[in-house]
């Protein structure tokens, strides 16, 4: 995968502001309604005034911390080893997201960090203006919020405990990057802003087998998503009904972007954006393309047919693990595995995009057995060879 993509400032959209730990990435939402957290990870809405592009500082006491490249400031309570990582993490992610955007950021990046959720919570407030009650719901829901008024990133340190620091500030530095090209309330798809730094944040690595198939069979679905995700206010609305699985749909968005237009296309159309033009203009100049026809092209050649992937690594148990995608929603789905002397089915229940996790192994004889995953309409099969495991 090119460094361009490396799977929101939009919430995965513009999957938006950097979130810590397992936790979905945030961003200022200056939309007018808010929608409540159902999603698989942990989101909230976050409503903010508009128009506030003046810096503001926080009565949370804050030390500056020595980096070469950005303003950091972190709060007391965080231990010395843990700032010294903090620092080196910021200046890794910063050359990564400058060597992608082949251009240094404007001004140095600035990022506060808050030891606790409680001070992280006051911090929202004081810097950008949020409500206590929307402070206290984006400290219980993220690990950091980016403000693309004030081009700040904020970040709780108490939730990040474990993470890769540095892919994390690559999301949040990515949406600042963009909004230093285009501007503060410049207009790009929410899928395009937030696909664009989860594809920086997930690095050569790219996005995983598991989110593929989470955008599959989102899509699978329902086709119209990226239509229906291109404010940020759509993008926390669908991001609460189905979670990570924009992030992975944006993220391949954008990688087929790049496909269809390169490296350099991309950032053509940030540029003619910057430049007072429209995102849908500035695709369909470079690409011959309009923007719906891309989407539904897109769509059409991503989403699957109902499937059964086998992983190809067991776990520390000696489980291979099994994932149904592509099926409907909430629906029951007859499991049946087949081997020598074993037969055994069962019913599992998919989720909200009709995807289904499951192992297998452990508790059979090593062998080649067949899995068949069956509804009323759909019907799935694939080989589990343990044997090879």
């Amino acid at each position: 995968m090119k460094i361009l993509l490396t799977v929101a400032g939009v919430g995965m959209l513009a999957l938006l502001a950097l979130v810590f730990v397992s936790r979905a990435e945030a961003s200022a939402n200056d939309g007018p309604a808010c929608v409540a957290a159902t999603g698989f990870i942990p989101q909230f809405c976050v409503n903010v005034p508009v128009g506030t592009s003046v810096r503001r500082e926080t009565t949370v006491p804050l030390s500056t911390v020595l980096t070469a490249h950005a303003d950091v400031r972190v709060e007391s309570g965080i231990p010395a080893p843990q700032v010294v990582r903090l620092a080196s993490s910021v200046d890794n992610a910063i050359a990564r997201v400058e060597q992608v955007f082949d251009r240094p950021f404007t001004t140095k990046p600035r990022i506060l960090v808050f030891a606790t959720r409680a001070s992280f919570a006051r911090g929202t407030q004081d810097l950008f203006g949020y409500s206590p009650e929307t402070a206290e719901s984006v400290a219980l829901s993220y690990g950091g919020v980016f403000d693309p008024q004030t081009l700040t990133i904020a970040v709780s340190w108490q939730a990040t405990a474990g993470a890769n620091v540095s892919d994390l500030l690559a999301h949040e530095l990515t949406h600042l990057a963009t909004r230093e090209v285009v501007g503060h309330d410049a207009v790009l798809p929410a899928w395009f802003e937030e696909g664009l730094a989860a594809e920086i944040q997930a690095g050569f690595a790219g996005i995983d087998v598991g989110a593929t198939l989470e955008a599959r069979s989102l899509l699978a679905n329902a086709p119209d998503t990226l239509n229906a995700i291109s404010t940020l206010a759509e993008w926390h609305k669908a991001y609460a009904q189905v979670g990570f699985a924009l992030y992975a749909v944006s993220a391949e968005a954008v990688s087929a972007i790049e496909t269809t237009i390169g490296r350099d296309g991309m950032f053509f159309l940030l540029a003619e954006v910057g430049r007072g033009g429209s995102f849908d203009d500035a695709y369909r100049a470079r690409s011959g393309e309009s923007l719906d026809e891309f989407i539904a092209r897109f769509t059409t050649a991503l989403a699957l047919r109902a499937s059964v992937t086998i992983g190809t690594v067991a776990d520390s148990s000696g489980n291979l693990t099994w994932t149904l995608s592509a099926f409907a929603p909430n629906a029951d789905v007859e499991v049946r595995i087949k081997g020598k002397s074993y037969d055994f089915a069962y019913t599992v229940r998919t989720d909200a995009i009709g995807m289904y996790r499951g192992t297998f192994g452990s508790t059979a004889a090593l062998g080649i057995y067949t899995l068949t995953a069956r509804t009323a309409k759909l019907d799935a099969t694939a080989v589990i060879d343990t044997a090879s495991r």
